[in-house]
C-alpha cells in the first residue's frame, strides 16, 4: 500500500491550486454511477432517432413518435433504477449488468407495444422503426455498461477510484484498522497517515497537520477511532477531547466516521455501516460529493460569465464615480477564508474612506461615520458586493454560499461557536442562506452570528441546484427591500 507523506511542505506554492485540487477531488466511482441514467435516456432518444432516420429519412416525424420515445426513456430508466442497476453497478460483472438492461429494455418495449394495442394507436407506428429502435436501444444500453465496466476496471487499476483515508487515532491502538486497510491494496485505499490528538510521543502528524493537509489533496474519508473510556472519573474527560478532536475535523471535506469498539460480527446494526470492512458511525458526508461538485461550478461559471456581460457597465460607471466620490482606490481589497480554511483575496468597491495605514478594519456599524456618501448607497443596494462575481470566476468564491469574513471575525468567533469553522467545508458565496432570512449586514451580537451559522450549516446540507437559484431569486428581491445593510 503507498502511503502519502503527510508532512505539509511548500504550504505557499501548494496553496496556489488548494481549492482546485481539492474541489476537482470527487468519487469518479460515484459520479459514474449518478451519470448512469442521464447516459441511458440519451442512449433510448438516440436509438429512436436513428430509427427514423433509417426509416423515413427527413420526412417529418409526428407527434406519437417523440412522445412515446421520451415515454420509453422515462420508463427504461424508472425500471433500471428499481432493480437496483444504478446503485449497484459499479460492484457487479458485466454480465450480470448486461442481463439486468436487458430484461428492463425488454419489459418497456412490450409494455409500449402493449399499450399500443390496447390504445388502437399501434397502427401509428412502422413496424420497421419499431422493431429497429428496439435493437438499437439494446445494443446502446449494453454496450454502455461494457464501456463504463472497462473505464471503471482501468481506473481501479491505475489507482483512480482508491479512497483517500485518513486514520486519526485517539486511543493508540489503531494498527488494527490500519492493517484492514492495507489488505484492501493500493487500488482501493490510499492512506495518507495516522494521526493523533496533539501528535505522537515520536513526533508524528497530529491533527492539525491533517487540516493542513486537506488543503492541499483530497481526502475522502477520515476514521475517528476514539480513545478507550476508563471506568469512573474519567468519562467525562474522555468524552470531552473526543468532542473537541471531533470539532476540528469536522472543518475538512471528507466523510467524517468514528470507529466504535464493537464485537465481532458479520454484518452491522442499523444504526453503524461498514466501511472497509469496519464499523462506523458517520458524523458529517463530504459536501457536493461526485457530480454535485461539478454541477456547483458549473452552475458558478455559467451565471457569473453572464452576469459580468450584462452589468460590466454598471460596474465601469460605479468605478468612475468612486474614483471621483473620495481619494483612494477603486477596490478594497482584504484577505479572508474560504474553502477548506484556504485564504484568499476578496474584491469590493471601496465604501469607506481610504486609510491606508489601518491594519484590522472593523465591522461597519449603522451611521458609520467611515462611509462614504456613495458608499452609503453602494452597501444599501449591496452594489459594492459586485466585483465578488470575478472571486466566483477565478473559482475563489462561489455565488451561493456561506458570506466569508474578515480574519479577525474569523478568530473571534471560532472561539465562541463551536461549530463556527464547519462553513469553510463549501466554498463561500456572494451571497447565501443565512442573507436572505435577515441575517446580513452587522452581527452585533453573539446569538445573531449562531444563527448565521445554523442557517449556513443548513445550506451546506441541504444544497441543491434548485435551492441556489431559489437563494439568488430572494437575493433579487431583498436588494430592493432590505433595510439592514449599512
Amino acid at each position: 500500500m503507498t502511503t502519502a507523506n503527510p508532512a505539509v511542505g511548500s504550504r505557499d506554492a501548494a496553496q496556489a491550486l488548494a481549492a482546485r485540487a481539492v474541489r476537482a477531488g470527487g468519487n469518479p466511482l460515484r459520479m459514474v454511477a449518478e451519470l448512469m441514467p442521464m447516459a441511458d435516456a440519451l442512449v433510448v432518444l438516440a436509438a429512436s432517432a436513428i430509427a427514423y432516420l433509417m426509416r423515413y429519412g427527413t420526412e417529418a416525424a409526428t407527434a406519437e413518435i417523440p412522445a412515446v420515445t421520451l415515454l420509453a426513456a422515462i420508463l427504461c430508466v424508472h425500471f433500471l433504477r428499481a432493480s437496483g442497476a444504478y446503485r449497484d453497478q459499479p460492484n457487479e460483472g458485466v454480465a450480470t449488468q448486461i442481463a439486468r438492461t436487458a430484461r428492463a429494455w425488454c419489459t418497456v418495449s412490450l409494455g409500449l407495444v402493449l399499450l399500443g394495442f390496447l390504445t388502437k394507436t399501434s397502427d401509428s407506428f412502422s413496424r420497421a422503426w419499431t422493431t429497429t429502435s428496439f435493437l438499437l436501444g439494446l445494443f446502446g444500453l449494453t454496450s454502455l455498461r461494457v464501456a463504463a465496466s472497462l473505464l471503471l476496471q482501468h481506473w481501479r487499476r491505475a489507482g483512480r477510484l482508491a479512497r483517500h483515508v485518513a486514520v486519526v487515532d485517539l486511543s493508540g491502538a489503531g494498527q488494527g484498522l490500519v492493517q484492514r486497510l492495507a489488505a484492501r491494496g493500493p487500488q482501493d485505499v490510499r492512506l495518507l497517515g495516522i494521526f493523533r490528538d496533539g501528535g505522537a510521543a515520536d513526533g508524528g502528524p497530529d491533527i492539525a497537520t491533517l487540516t493542513a493537509l486537506s488543503r492541499i489533496t483530497r481526502i475522502d474519508e477520515v476514521m475517528v477511532i476514539p480513545g478507550r473510556v476508563p471506568e469512573g472519573a474519567g468519562n467525562a474527560a474522555e468524552a470531552w477531547a473526543l468532542d473537541a478532536a471531533m470539532r476540528r475535523l469536522g472543518t475538512i471535506p471528507a466523510h467524517l466516521h468514528i470507529c466504535p469498539e464493537l464485537p465481532s460480527f458479520t454484518a452491522a446494526p442499523r444504526s453503524v455501516a461498514l466501511l472497509f470492512g469496519t464499523p462506523v458511525l458517520t458524523l458529517r458526508q463530504r459536501p457536493l460529493a461526485g457530480w454535485q461538485a461539478v454541477a456547483k461550478r458549473l452552475e458558478d461559471f455559467v451565471l457569473s460569465s453572464v452576469l459580468v456581460v450584462l452589468l460590466a457597465p454598471l460596474m465601469a460607471a460605479i468605478a468612475l464615480m468612486v474614483r471621483c466620490d473620495s481619494p483612494g482606490p477603486i477596490l478594497f481589497r482584504q484577505k479572508r477564508l474560504g474553502f477548506s480554511n484556504n485564504e484568499f483575496t476578496v474584491f469590493k468597491f471601496r465604501t469607506m474612506v481610504h486609510r491606508p495605514d489601518e491594519q484590522e478594519v472593523p465591522q461597519a456599524q449603522r451611521n458609520d461615520p467611515r462611509v462614504t456618501r456613495l458608499g452609503r448607497f453602494l452597501r444599501s443596494k449591496s452594489l459594492d458586493e459586485l466585483p465578488q462575481i470575478f472571486n466566483v470566476l477565478r473559482g475563489d468564491m462561489s455565488l451561493v454560499g456561506p458570506r466569508p469574513h474578515a480574519l479577525a471575525h474569523n478568530e473571534k468567533y471560532a472561539a465562541l461557536i463551536d461549530d463556527y469553522l464547519w462553513r469553510h467545508r463549501m466554498a463561500p458565496g456572494i451571497t447565501g442562506w443565512a442573507q436572505v432570512n435577515g441575517f446580513r449586514g452587522e452581527t452585533d451580537t453573539l446569538e445573531k452570528m449562531q444563527r448565521r451559522v445554523e442557517y449556513d450549516l443548513a445550506y451546506i446540507d441541504g444544497w441543491s441546484v434548485g435551492f441556489d437559484l431559489k437563494i439568488l431569486m430572494q437575493t433579487a428581491l431583498n436588494v430592493l427591500f432590505d433595510r439592514n445593510a449599512f
